[in-house]
């Protein structure tokens, strides 16, 4: 079995990155068009004059830009080191389908039990997978 594995998961965080992006465009733009936004609070992020369902899709994208950080560098330490097992597979999977699933609580804003419970449980998976993979490191150096 190759590392290709590790391109899957990479592409449908991007993937959701460019949907977050552009929800956050077409949901400012409208604002903007229908009077509810100025131009001036988009271009100085002014966040106190944004409706709310302008400002939380912006607010979800800056949060896709702190712990997928992490995630895309310890994938790229996968594919350097060739691991190809399916449980890190599993876990890499997971933390991909845990965040679409906190962006859509994010962004929808009907629920922060259920925002807080998917992005706890992202953060876990994510924090899983780097102990597992220093572990492995310390362990078969």
């Amino acid at each position: 079995m190759t590392t290709n594995w590790v391109h899957g998961p990479m592409l449908a965080f991007i993937c959701l990155f460019i949907c977050v992006w552009l929800i956050t465009a077409v949901r400012r733009i409208r604002a903007v068009k229908n009077n509810q936004l100025s131009i001036k609070a988009v271009q100085n992020l002014i966040h106190d004059e944004m409706p709310t369902p302008a400002l939380l899709p912006g607010r979800n994208y800056d949060n896709l830009m702190q712990q997928p950080i992490l995630f895309f560098i310890l994938l790229t330490l996968f594919l350097y080191n060739e691991f190809t097992e399916l449980s890190w597979q599993i876990g890499a999977w997971s933390f991909v389908i845990l965040r679409i699933w906190h962006s859509i609580e994010h962004i929808r804003a009907t629920n922060i039990k259920r925002r807080t419970l998917a992005f706890g449980l992202a953060s876990s998976c994510l924090w899983i997978l780097w102990l597992s993979y220093l572990a492995t490191m310390f362990a078969y150096p």
